[in-house]
């Protein structure tokens, strides 16, 4: 079972990915965070609970690729999949440099999100843009 931290600011988002995430067999918990801030303390405090985090880019105190640079100096193996609506390529590579495990989309269909997980937790790497 894994368990995945949700981050992002919109109840509407969160929501979603948890109805499309507790459809897989695979998923255990589904933990929410509203924004980047609190994202380290909130792993910090749940004790190895956390397996995976998908996170936004775009929050209002502290932004995605800011917060996964946190969580990757002091949780380096801890797979981050930053899930974003801008397509642009200024913030595909920010999350390569923040060495996040994976760039999608928010248009993307729950199936692929799950692909993705499965990629990741396998040690891979996955960075995806639009046309």
């Amino acid at each position: 079972m894994i368990n995945i931290l949700v981050v992002d600011d919109m109840e509407m988002v969160r929501s979603a990915l948890e109805i499309v995430l507790k459809r897989y067999p695979d998923v255990g918990q589904v933990f929410f965070c509203t924004d980047g801030d609190e994202v380290l303390p909130f792993i910090q405090a749940s004790n190895d609970k956390i397996d995976l985090i998908i996170m936004d880019i775009s929050m209002k105190r502290m932004d995605g690729l800011s917060a996964t640079k946190q969580v990757k100096e002091v949780f380096p193996n801890l797979p981050v999949i930053i899930l974003s609506m801008h397509d642009e390529e200024t913030y595909f590579k920010k999350a390569q440099e923040v060495n996040a495990s994976a760039f999608i989309l928010k248009n993307s269909a729950g199936s692929h999100i799950y692909r993705v997980i499965d990629e990741v937790r396998s040690g891979k790497r996955y960075f995806e843009r639009g046309n």
